[in-house]
């Protein structure tokens, strides 16, 4: 688990996974949120299970767009309300697994980690990361209308391998 930001709250532990960190910083956002980013991760108790959450917070509405779109371009489930003028917050994953033993540190800490190596979450950060990719090096021009969106992505020198050193180091 490499995590570049996080908060350490006994109620609400957030984090940033690194790929995400540089994306978005607190001037994208229309008001102050955690961590200051507007892609963020958290464990929360939920009716005696842990829950894992990502959502995507209040970036200005430009952004907020243009990450939507780049997400469910990448086959992210995101519901057409998300879109709407106003909107500020949009839960793309959720995740449970039962926790017993709430008291235990231990089993709390194994069950966080189980739930971050679930293939379900390692499968959705990847398409966030190939998103913010698209957004980042792609040069990605959107271009939104009333009823359709259409992307058009100027290649440009980086190449793929490139990219993927850029998110592996």
């Amino acid at each position: 688990m490499e995590i570049n930001n996080f908060t350490a709250h006994h109620r609400f532990p957030s984090f940033v996974e690194r790929e995400w960190a540089g994306a978005y910083s607190r001037e994208d956002l229309r008001q102050k949120w955690w961590l200051d980013r507007g892609l963020i991760a958290w464990f929360v108790n939920s009716n005696q299970r842990l829950m894992l959450k990502i959502e995507v917070g209040p970036l200005h509405q430009k952004k907020r767009l243009e990450l939507l779109h780049a997400l469910r371009s990448q086959g992210v489930v995101i519901r057409d309300s998300a879109f709407e003028d106003g909107k500020k917050y949009t839960s793309i994953f959720t995740s449970f697994l039962p926790l017993k033993n709430w008291e235990s540190k231990e089993a709390i800490s194994q069950t966080m980690i189980q739930m971050y190596d679930a293939a379900e979450y390692q499968e959705l950060k990847g398409k966030i990361e190939r998103a913010l990719s698209n957004i980042i090096f792609g040069d990605v021009d959107f271009y939104i209308s009333q009823n359709n969106f259409h992307a058009s992505r100027r290649r440009n020198s980086w190449d793929a391998e490139v990219l993927e050193d850029l998110f592996n180091k």
